[in-house]
């Protein structure tokens, strides 16, 4: 195992010379999980080991790290911050915070709701987005979050800014959390943020994500843009 580990380094001293050639900044990845919240492997020294040679191995490229990590979203086989049942403390999430935080990464990216196509409860949803946002300012680290494109999840009681007399779609609750919570608006497949859709996700256009992205940066809230043709190769890619 250890020597497949090492026959395999090189080709990651491959990727952040390609990334550098290429003019990128930072290197992200979703960290995985087997089996259970429980596994042996997930959060174990050896893997702490290997996550910390590749963050310090990009770092001495110049590059930023940061990790992928949900809050309770289950999508494959993601490292959740809330694994298992959520909880009332947050010792859970800041425990996983500390070990990601301990690696030497300089953020961490998450995911909110349950699913891309399924909230989670607004206001919990933001109390766990600012809890988590100090936890990593204190620590010196950013927290990114994803804006997914879905269409049919509203936060009721939340009032969308583009239209005050609706509810705002859930994936922009990072409007009403912590100013440090970075938004990232997020498209789909393989189309660009000004392209028409035929019904992907729900929509016709990404007209109210590019509306909110102009708010966003009217009101000085960070954000950065997330373009699923980043990674999209074809039209039935498992990422």
């Amino acid at each position: 195992e250890e020597a497949a580990w090492a026959t395999g380094l090189p080709m990651w001293t491959s990727y952040l010379q390609w990334l550098v050639a290429n003019k990128q900044n930072l290197v992200e990845w979703a960290l995985l999980e087997w089996t259970s919240p429980d596994d042996s492997f997930s959060t174990s020294p050896a893997r702490h080991r290997r996550l910390s040679e590749l963050v310090t191995m990009a770092q001495e490229w110049g590059l930023q790290v940061s990790i992928d990590a949900p809050i309770n979203l289950q999508q494959q086989h993601a490292f959740r911050l809330q694994a298992g049942q959520p909880s009332k403390t947050h010792s859970a999430i800041m425990r996983r915070l500390e070990w990601l935080c301990s690696l030497g990464l300089d953020m961490v990216s998450t995911e909110i709701g349950s699913t891309e196509f399924s909230k989670t409860d607004p206001s919990q949803t933001v109390e766990l987005l600012n809890t988590t946002v100090a936890y990593l300012a204190s620590r010196g680290k950013r927290l990114v979050v994803k804006n997914h494109a879905s269409t049919q999840q509203l936060a009721k009681g939340y009032p969308d800014p583009l239209d005050p007399s609706k509810d705002l779609n859930f994936n922009y609750i990072t409007y009403y959390a912590d100013k440090r919570v970075v938004s990232a608006p997020h498209t789909v497949q393989m189309y660009s943020l000004a392209d028409p859709l035929v019904g992907s996700y729900g929509r016709r256009s990404f007209e109210d994500i590019r509306a909110m992205m102009k708010l966003l940066d009217q009101e000085g809230k960070p954000q950065v843009f997330f373009p699923e043709t980043s990674y999209w190769v074809d039209f039935d890619n498992s990422v």
